[in-house]
This record gives structure tokens, C-alpha cells and sequence, in this order.
């Protein structure tokens, strides 16, 4: 065996080179090979405490999840979907997502759910996705953060063990 020192590859004639059948290309690593618009890594968090909230400001959650990196170019893809349950009549629920202590969207969130007219509440699905830039490779935490727009009812970030809420980061090389 022996070992092929270069910087870069280049084609002799044409724009492709060929890796021949039967052989294949190998990293030592799990970022030895990466191509932009890769999925580097997948990290994925599910919360099912009951919660709830009459705020009508943004608080957050004990649901963080924590993602490290490995270029600091790289995007993250920020997914959350769940159950959101309202009681009430007309209460709607924002959501959003912090990274550190900053809230990456407005005071409208990046998702609302709207109860309806009906005073026992109301069930639905709710969600978001979010292409982040943290620009570090250092350990990078995101919480879940929600809020209501009402005071006189409760707003249900997690109903409990049946309803999780699920976040997924997803690192893209660039």
C-alpha cells in the first residue's frame, strides 16, 4: 500500500473523475468527506412534561437540545413538531426557539395555533422549521420557548407522555 500526498484533485481531460466498480472511496472519519448541502449530523430531542403557560410573553421550556458543529460554516435545520392544546375560547399559541438566551424570532413566533370558538379548547398540530447560522463550532444549545395571547387561559406547550413535542437539528455543510 502506499500513500498519495495532494491538495486537490483536478481531471486530466473532461469534468468527472471516476471511482471504478468494485473499489470504493473511504473516510476515516465522519467529516473526512463532505459535500455542500450534506447532512453532517442528526441530533433529536422529545419532551413530554405537562406544561402550560398564561403568559402573554415569550417564556421558555426545559425542552433544549444540543448540537456541536463540526464546521463552523454550517447551517442548522431547526424542526419542531407537536401537539398543542389550548383551553378557552379564541387562545392562540406562539412558538419559537432560542439559541443562548436569544430568541431567533419575533414576538409572533415562527408558528401560532388559534384554538377557535369554543370554550373546552382546542387540539392541534403545531410546527416549524428554522434554517439557523450559529457560526461556531462550540457546543450550541437550543431551547424551546412559547407564549399565549391570553392571560385568562391555559396554554399547553406539552399535555404530557401522550402528546411529545419533537426537535430535531439537523447540521448541513455549506
Amino acid at each position: 500500500m502506499s500513500t498519495l500526498f495532494v491538495n486537490n484533485l483536478n481531471t486530466a481531460t473532461g469534468t468527472t473523475i471516476t471511482i471504478p466498480t468494485g473499489k470504493r472511496l473511504v473516510g476515516t472519519d465522519s467529516s473526512s468527506i463532505v459535500a455542500p448541502g450534506m447532512i453532517v449530523q442528526v441530533v433529536q430531542s422529545t419532551f413530554n412534561t405537562q406544561i402550560y403557560t398564561t403568559s402573554t410573553s415569550f417564556v421558555t421550556t426545559a425542552h433544549t437540545i444540543t448540537i456541536t458543529p463540526k464546521f463552523s460554516n454550517s447551517k442548522i435545520l431547526i424542526c419542531h413538531k407537536g401537539t398543542v392544546y389550548n383551553e378557552g375560547n379564541n387562545l392562540h399559541q406562539y412558538r419559537t426557539v432560542y439559541r443562548g438566551g436569544s430568541a431567533l424570532s419575533g414576538n409572533e413566533g415562527f408558528t401560532l395555533h388559534s384554538a377557535g370558538t369554543s370554550n373546552t379548547g382546542r387540539w392541534s398540530s403545531i410546527g416549524f422549521d428554522y434554517l439557523d447560522s450559529p457560526a461556531t463550532t462550540g457546543s450550541t444549545t437550543y431551547t424551546m420557548g412559547y407564549r399565549s395571547s391570553s392571560s385568562s387561559s391555559n396554554s399547553y406547550y406539552s399535555y404530557g407522555t401522550l402528546y411529545p413535542q419533537v426537535t430535531t437539528l439537523y447540521e448541513i455543510a455549506q
